[in-house]
This record gives structure tokens, sequence and C-alpha cells, in this order.
């Protein structure tokens, strides 16, 4: 398979990458590495469809609308030969889990996709495995100037390694946000689904400019606390609260004692 994104960044330079989205719709890679190299071909395998609405579970069944020529767990395990193709996955995050046992002289067959986690700005693009290079590509163009944050973390762990961040320059950054692309990569390598993925505000916010209000909104409600009866916002005062404060700050003048400050005040004046 073509290594675009390791080719990258070994060279020198950092070439800048054209805009391939739009706040509500994201161009399909193929036509972006076209674009980026004339000599490259374009993956035969393009992107799958993805649909947020899709779930698919460690038996290989699924009740979304994606459709995909990929065979499920279940339907490999049949005694029937399966007429899916079979591929040899080799991704990155396959060195950790080397401990797991594998079927002998046998391709490992692709049974998950790796999405594009900006559904909220109306992206539903996947990838099958084995490109995951053109995964994080493809994630780079909804950054402004292919620019992503300084700091980001994985969005379905909360463990200590799961925050990434870095104070250097835009290649600094890319490597740092490809790290941060291969640790969740190897959460669906351990069948996670996207429905498992929660949003990193940092990227969310990383994008505001590229996103509308209802959109941003949308995606920065998101919130793991259980519902809280009679909860406000910081700040709020009652009307009884409102009251005390009026009172607590009011200045009492007796106007009888202010006159007779005033007439010492003058009587002086005039001796003087």
């Amino acid at each position: 398979m073509a290594a675009p994104f390791r080719a990258w960044l070994d060279s020198d330079e950092v070439p800048a990458i054209g805009f391939a989205t739009t706040p509500r719709r994201v161009e399909s890679p193929d036509s972006f590495f076209e674009s980026l190299s004339k000599s490259k071909k374009a993956p035969e395998s393009g992107p799958l469809s993805f649909s947020r609405t899709s779930t698919s579970s460690s038996s290989g069944s699924s009740d979304g609308s994606v459709t995909d020529d990929t065979p499920s767990r279940k339907s490999s395990a049949s005694t029937a030969p399966s007429t899916a193709p079979s591929i040899d996955v080799q991704v990155p995050w396959h060195v950790h889990v080397a401990h797991l046992p594998q079927p002998t002289a046998v391709p490992i067959t692709a049974r998950y996709s790796l999405p594009c986690e900006f559904l909220f700005a109306g992206c539903q693009i996947a990838f099958p495995p084995d490109e995951y290079e053109n995964w994080i590509l493809h994630s780079l163009t909804h950054f402004p100037r292919s620019d992503p944050p300084k700091k980001c973390v994985c969005t379905i762990c909360d463990n200590d390694d799961a925050v990434f961040s870095t104070e250097g320059d835009q290649r600094s950054r890319i490597l740092n946000w490809s790290t941060r692309m291969h640790h969740i990569g190897e959460h669906f390598e351990h069948e996670y689904i996207y429905e498992d993925m929660r949003p990193d505000f940092f990227v969310i916010k990383h994008v505001e400019s590229r996103l509308n209000e209802e959109d941003f909104k949308s995606a920065m409600s998101y919130s793991e606390r259980p519902p809280i009866n009679n909860l406000v916002s910081y700040g709020f005062k009652t009307p009884a609260m409102r009251r005390q404060e009026r009172r607590d700050n009011a200045q009492f003048i007796n106007q009888r004692d202010e006159d007779r400050r005033r007439e010492r005040q003058r009587r002086l004046q005039v001796r003087h």
C-alpha cells in the first residue's frame, strides 16, 4: 500500500494541504490525493459510506444503513466458503496486540472501519483499516490550513497516555495528531465503534470558525453528567438574594445630622 502520510512527514517541508471540506460536506479523499500527487494512483478501495446510525457488534451484526463488502465475523466463521474479499491488514497498532491469538497462515479479514470523527460537521466518511494513512490525511483536511490543534485527547478512553500536546511548529502538531489517531485506531482494532466515541472539545474549539453556530453549540453540549433537577447557571441569583444585595449596598442618611454638619463647616469657613 502506498504511504502518502509517511512520505509526507519524511520530507524536508510540509506541503500545504488544500481544503476538502465545507462546514456541511467533505469531499472524497480520492480526489484530494489525486491533486496531491499526479503520479500516484488513487486507492482502488475508496472510502466507505458511514452513518452515525449504524452500529455493529462483535458478532458482526449490523442494524444501520452502511453497505460494505467486508464480511462479518459471523459469516467468516461459517463453514460455507465466503465470497467476500480478504485483505492482509497491516496497521501500526497491530504491534500492541501481538500477544492476541491470530490464525496461522490465514489473512486477517477486515472486520472494522476507521470513521471520520467530524460527523458533527456533516462528514460521513469511513476508511478500511489498511487505508489508515488516508484516514489520517483526510482528518487533517477538516482543519484551517490543515493545521491541527496543539492539544487533543483520545475520543474513547481517559487513560493517562490519552492526552497529546506539543508546543512545536505545524510539523510537530501534525506528528502529534498522527500519534493521537494511531492511538484511536488501536481502539477500533479492539472492536470499538463510532458510537463509543466522545467529542474532543479541543478539536471542536479549534474548528469553530468552520462550523455554523448551531453545529458548534450541539457539539459542545455533550455531557456525561446525569440529569440534575433545578440546575441553574453560574452566578444565578434568586429574587430574595437580589433584594438582600440592594439592602446591603444601600446608604442611609440622616438629613438632620447632615444639616448640622454643613452648618459647622460654614461657621469654620467664616471665622477663617
